[in-house]
């Protein structure tokens, strides 16, 4: 009996370090609103996509890390993008991105980092590939 408390003090305990942990790194965490992301377009041109995009002048980022994925659920990192020196109202961003050949569909979104490392997700964009292209 002794042997299964200990066992059940040990589950409890870590399960409460994880959940303070997960506390305490949400309460440090900057939520970028998803609307800071505005006019995001997906072009195709033959195997490339070029996309582009623009965020208010009085968003604080230091980059984006563009993420895509050709299922729409795992996401591996396509491209670097520093922020810039915004003009009055808006910034605007480009990427061009190369495609598989045989792919149909590409998902794309931005993960934005604020200059102390903080980031969080813009929605998810979708295109369909025109394979004629």
């Amino acid at each position: 009996m002794k042997t299964y408390l200990n066992s059940v003090q040990t589950k409890v305990t870590s399960l409460l370090a994880a959940f303070l942990f997960i506390m305490a790194v949400s309460a440090n965490s900057q939520t970028v609103n998803n609307d800071a992301v505005q006019n995001f377009t997906i072009k195709q041109n033959n195997s490339r996509v070029i996309l582009s995009w623009s965020t208010s002048a009085d968003l604080n980022l230091n980059h984006f890390i563009l993420e895509k994925s050709y299922n729409g659920k795992d996401f591996k990192e396509a491209g670097l993008i520093f922020t810039f020196e915004k003009d009055a109202n808006k910034a605007d961003y480009l990427f061009p991105d190369h495609t598989q050949a045989n792919e149909t569909s590409i998902s794309y979104r931005l993960v934005m980092v604020s200059p102390d490392g903080k980031s969080s997700y813009s929605k998810i964009y979708s295109f369909n590939l025109d394979q004629h292209s």
